[in-house]
């Protein structure tokens, strides 16, 4: 019996507390909770960021009940804890400062506008006290030898007062100083770059000339602005190391695949486009605009070259010509050393290596440029073939500048001879420096035009032009001295005159042609039309001033009629070439 007056005690209070709770859950409901308003905001209110129906006050981050969101109450909060802050939704009232007051050495205060301070004493006042009677009245009590001042005294005295010295300042000035002592490094070491001088010319040169010019002109010491750029030897390889990676970083970036989403109207869908708009239309929503994203990446051609330095170091350098902001851009790749050898199979490992380390896909290669040398274009183990096994679809174009060389390298034996004649009398002048200092004084002396003969270098795909034509223009002047120097030398330049004169002006010639197929804007359409415009120049120009003046010899028309037509053959060979290259 006793169990059983337990279990109906609790049951009975089970439904107490289900009774209570519906109660306490119905009242609940029927309460009202206020709502805010974004004008509690210039009260210094906001919502609760974890409570919707909480206020919070922005000045001491306190959380009020639902009831106290009422505006008497949060502007009684407000005028209660920050007094301060009570008026700050009003415009501020007041007398406004005239500068009439700056007689009296008052100004306004450098935070607050609406107070004063007296420049003499550095006093602040309340607004009230911004009358030119109370002003007038404090200067004669407080500073009464001051009181007969002129304007101009109390405005010197507002000016030092702006160029005092404050911590804030400080710190500016020092950081400002630093920032552009900094900057001017980074500027200094980047004209350092591009002239090819070695780095300790920043600090053995530049910073005595910066010095003596401060010092000169500008009568400044220069031991401050000195010490802010520095340029010391690591100092100055620290921002070309940079600015090259960043460089680098930002070619890269451009290279790789870039992915661009846009909402193509529906005037101008491609295929895919028009497949998703009916998928969409099945879906019922035939209003939306469908929202395409389109991939897309950088196509590029590369260049490769292969250098031999001065320590027999195999080097090779890689260029990218890409269009950007519809503008051809050409720009240095990078410069890795062959280590074991320069094999087609070496340079692909590289290329690789170089495109794999940089996240760059070597699909984005569209060209490759090529000199023509075996263990580039070799068909099986060429670095063309190994491209082609990544790349099926990639072209590979030779130079059209290295093709017109080889061209121009071809000389028959008798024009060969009389260019090892000429090539001898440079060196026989050149090389030795009382002869040189003689030439240069027998120049002076007939009033040639230039002083110097030119070295013939063979690397250097112009010199042989730029020499045959300065020697050709100081031919008189070689010959006189020759004369004295060498009688069967001279016997022989007089001999291959012809020779000299032909050649000076072919080379010429092909220099011009070399140069026009140069530059950053060249494309493929004026490529074509400087290559058609040069072709037939070969067989339409004679010896420079040689048919005019009659010297020349007949024995040597045909040799040259020959060099010519074997000059226009492979020319034209070129032009085909490149004239059936498709856009």
């Amino acid at each position: 019996s006793s169990c059983r007056t337990n279990q109906v005690h609790e049951r009975s209070r089970c439904r107490a507390i289900q009774v209570d709770e519906r109660f306490r859950l119905t009242h609940r409901s029927k309460r009202k909770w206020r709502q805010y308003s974004s004008d509690y905001l210039k009260y210094g209110f906001i919502i609760a960021p974890n409570n919707k129906q909480l206020p919070m006050c922005l000045l001491s981050n306190r959380v009020f009940s639902n009831e106290s969101m009422k505006p008497s109450r949060l502007k009684e909060h407000l005028e209660k804890i920050r007094p301060d802050k009570g008026g700050k939704d009003q415009s501020p009232k007041g007398n406004a400062y005239s500068s009439d007051y700056l007689k009296y050495g008052f100004i306004t205060v450098p935070n607050n506008k609406q107070l004063l301070m007296c420049l003499l004493c550095n006093r602040v006042f309340l607004n009230e006290s911004m009358k030119p009677s109370r002003l007038k009245e404090y200067l004669a009590k407080i500073h009464p030898d001051k009181a007969g001042k002129d304007f101009n005294y109390f405005k010197s005295l507002r000016e030092k007062f702006e160029k005092r010295p404050t911590l804030s300042n400080m710190f500016s000035t020092r950081t400002n100083g630093w920032m552009d002592g900094l900057r001017a490094s980074f500027n200094i070491s980047l004209m350092i770059a591009r002239s090819g001088k070695a780095h300790t010319i920043g600090e053995e040169l530049f910073l005595p000339v910066i010095s003596e010019g401060l010092h000169t002109i500008l009568h400044m010491p220069a031991a401050e602005t000195i010490k802010s750029i520095p340029l010391s030897n690591n100092t100055v390889q620290r921002p070309i190391d940079k600015m090259g990676e960043d460089l680098e970083e930002t070619l890269c970036n451009f290279l790789k695949i870039r992915f661009a989403h846009a909402e193509t109207p529906r005037t101008a869908f491609t295929s895919y486009a028009s497949r998703e708009l009916r998928n969409i239309k099945m879906r019922g929503r035939v209003n939306e605009k469908p929202r395409i994203r389109m991939s897309y990446c950088t196509k590029f051609s590369l260049q490769l070259d292969e250098l031999s330095l001065h320590g027999n170091e195999a080097l090779l350098l890689a260029y990218v010509r890409f269009i950007k902001d519809e503008n051809f851009a050409q720009e240095f790749l990078f410069a890795r050393e062959l280590v074991t050898d320069s094999k087609g199979k070496s340079i692909f490992q590289v290329v690789e290596g170089y495109f794999r380390e940089k996240e760059v896909p070597l699909a984005n290669v569209i060209s490759v440029a090529t000199d023509g040398a075996p263990l580039i274009v070799g068909c099986q183990r060429g670095f063309i073939s190994y491209l082609k096994k990544v790349v099926p679809n990639v072209l590979a174009i030779r130079c059209v500048i290295h093709r017109q060389h080889l061209v121009a390298k071809c000389l028959s034996e008798p024009l060969h001879r009389s260019l090892q004649l000429v090539i001898t009398a440079v060196n026989r002048i050149k090389s030795r420096p009382l002869s040189d200092r003689l030439f240069r004084q027998l120049c002076e002396e007939n009033g040639e035009d230039f002083h110097r003969l030119l070295f013939h270098t063979e690397v250097r795909w112009l010199s042989k032009g730029t020499c045959l034509s300065r020697f050709y223009n100081l031919y008189a002047s070689v010959l006189e001295f020759f004369e004295k120097e060498d009688a069967s030398l001279c016997a022989n330049l007089k001999k291959f005159e012809g020779d000299i004169a032909y050649m000076a002006d072919l080379y010429t010639k092909f220099n011009e042609m070399n140069l026009q197929l140069q530059g950053e804007d060249l494309n493929l359409i004026k490529t074509k039309s400087r290559v058609r415009f040069q072709a037939p120049i070969f067989q339409k120009q004679s010896p420079r001033g040689i048919r005019s003046k009659g010297r020349i010899n007949e024995q040597n028309v045909e040799v040259y009629w020959r060099h010519l037509q074997f000059v226009a053959e492979r020319h034209e060979n070129i032009v085909s070439q490149v004239l059936l290259v498709d856009l």
